[in-house]
C-alpha cells in the first residue's frame, strides 16, 4: 500500500522511479529491492510524464562589426564559382 501512496500522491508527480524509491527508503516506507519496487510502479501503472523539449533554432548571426562586410563575403563566393567554371 506504500508503493501505490507513493505513485499517486500529488506532491511526487513528475519524478522518476529511482527518486520515489530512495525516498521511501529513507522515509522507512518500504523495505524491498529497487527491482521489486519497480515491478510494483508497473503494475500500478505509473508513468513519469515527459517534458515538452522545444526545438532549438540555430540562426547564423554574425557580430555586428562583421554585419557591414556582408557584401564582400558574397562577392568572395561569386568570385570563387567564376573562378572555378
Amino acid at each position: 500500500m506504500a508503493i501505490e501512496n507513493l505513485v499517486t500522491d500529488p506532491n511526487h508527480f513528475g519524478k522518476s522511479k529511482t527518486t520515489l524509491y530512495y525516498y521511501a527508503l529513507n522515509k522507512n516506507l518500504v523495505t524491498c529491492g529497487k527491482s521489486t519496487f519497480f515491478k510494483y510502479t508497473s503494475i500500478l501503472g505509473y508513468k513519469k510524464p515527459k517534458r515538452f523539449k522545444q526545438q532549438i533554432k540555430k540562426v547564423l548571426e554574425l557580430p555586428e562589426f562583421l554585419s557591414g562586410y556582408m557584401w564582400i563575403l558574397q562577392i568572395f563566393q561569386l568570385l570563387k564559382v567564376e573562378c572555378k567554371k
